[in-house]
């Protein structure tokens, strides 16, 4: 087996971790982070700038503008700072200074049992020595803890902003029905105090790609899903295009988990195929790098799955993923309402989201391998909704329509997909007309006192 990158000791647990958050654009004007999107980036796989096969941080640098037209709020950066890599970058030797290869990074090796009650004091002292540090900006605490959702909780009690929401990364599968993943949602989000947002995580570098575990048919699908629910969402580089795992040989393993092991059970333990290049271009590695060889090798689909196809494409993966981004923007201030329990037993998720008075959304998602019709007044009540929608945001293959017009009775769901339905809400030339009336009274009582 070659070895011409350093290798990371096996961990089994990983520790609560705190994550810079660098802030691509400026937001709001209180708390930054709220409702914000974050894109974890893997450097070692996101960008080579100097063609030694091998991501950097100035090929993360290089690529700024990218995460900004997407509408990203701010990055997940991995371990990037001084290590002897004997774990692979988490072991750092020095906080302020860069590791010359930016290494990988991975599982933190240590000897304790994880959510122990001294961690949630340790978190409370972290939120301490982080306000310690005056400015205009807030300060935003990540931690990188596997937990269920009622010690999430007791870390946000502590102090920590958004301690990442594991559950639906490592326990979900293609199997796991829309029933299972609504009643997971309403349980987690029963935990966030108030003042607090919750958070979804559906894809890291160390579990398999979205693509690969739920089907490429459904990439769509649960990105709509992380993007049209309250809160956070995060992403791991390349599910916005909807790249796969790739199967890496004996030689070419690069991950120390699976190079403890043998050529036989490796496959098992890797995790190396959701860790290769970045797709950019159709050219050489994928636009990734230069070199003539990478650190693990480049997906073989990359000439068709790729920012820069996908970017000038009609329609693509990456197009569907900003206009998510746009609307996740725009539901900041917006109420939540899952649908009702009628008709559950279909495979799909129905959940409604309100901006104000102004404007209704209906966001519908079949993870049935089968076209369904749907009665809208079936799961939202008659004063909750409007009587027609437009189609917003489909996902690919849907055979949906831009701005369709569809009535409540008369939505077909094709098998596999999702779509996001606008209509102005009710009460908007009520409320509209009330307010000119007011206006219209204070002048006439103005004058009149005149």
């Amino acid at each position: 087996m070659k070895s011409g990158f350093s290798h990371k000791r096996v961990a089994t647990m990983k520790s609560p971790i705190i994550f810079i958050i660098f802030a691509i654009h400026s937001v709001y004007a209180q708390k930054w982070h709220e409702n914000a999107n974050f894109y974890q980036i893997y450097p070692r796989s996101f960008k080579d700038s100097d063609g030694d096969g091998i991501g950097d941080i100035q090929g993360v640098i290089s690529n700024l503008r990218y995460l900004q037209e997407l509408g990203i709020d701010g990055i997940w950066l991995n371990p990037i700072m001084k290590s002897p890599q004997i774990d692979a970058g988490y072991d750092i030797s020095d906080y302020q200074a860069i590791e010359p290869l930016f290494a990988l990074s991975c599982y933190y090796k240590h000897i304790y049992t994880q959510n122990q009650s001294e961690t949630y004091d340790m978190v409370s002292e972290w939120r301490k020595v982080l306000d310690e540090f005056s400015g205009t900006e807030s300060k935003i605490m990540m931690l990188e803890v596997a937990a269920p959702p009622e010690d999430l909780q007791r870390y946000h009690l502590r102090g920590a902003d958004i301690p990442f929401n594991f559950e639906p990364l490592l326990t979900w599968t293609k199997e796991t029905s829309a029933r299972e993943m609504r009643n997971f949602i309403e349980n987690y989000m029963s935990y966030i105090p108030s003042g607090y947002s919750p958070n979804w995580v559906l894809g890291n570098h160390d579990q398999k790609r979205l693509a690969t575990r739920f089907g490429t048919n459904r990439i769509d699908l649960y990105n709509t899903l992380i993007q049209t629910l309250p809160g956070h969402a995060v992403t791991y580089n390349g599910e916005e295009l909807g790249m796969t795992d790739v199967f890496i040989s004996w030689e070419d393993t690069q991950d120390p988990q699976a190079c403890a092991t043998n050529s036989t059970f490796y496959v098992e333990r890797t995790r190396d195929p959701t860790r290769t290049p970045f797709q950019w271009s159709n050219e050489k590695n994928a636009g990734f790098s230069t070199a003539e060889k990478t650190w693990l090798p480049v997906g073989p689909d990359y000439e068709t799955v790729n920012v820069k196809n996908q970017w000038v494409a009609e329609k693509s993966h990456l197009k569907i993923f900003k206009e998510l981004i746009r609307f996740h923007k725009l539901m900041k201030e917006s109420s939540f309402k899952f649908s009702s329990d009628k008709n559950m037993d279909q495979n799909i998720l129905i959940y409604m989201r309100k901006l104000s008075d102004v404007l209704t959304y209906v966001i519908a998602i079949n993870f049935e391998n089968k076209s369904v019709a749907l009665n809208l007044y079936d799961h939202f009540s008659k004063s909750d909704i409007p009587s027609k929608f437009r189609v917003e945001i489909i996902s690919l293959g849907s055979g949906l329509i831009r701005n369709q017009l569809i009535y409540n009775q008369d939505l077909v769901l094709p098998a596999e997909s999702a779509v996001v339905l606008r209509a102005k809400g009710f009460s908007f030339s009520l409320s509209i007309t009330l307010k000119i009336f007011f206006i219209f009274l204070n002048l006439i009582t103005y004058l009149r006192f005149e």
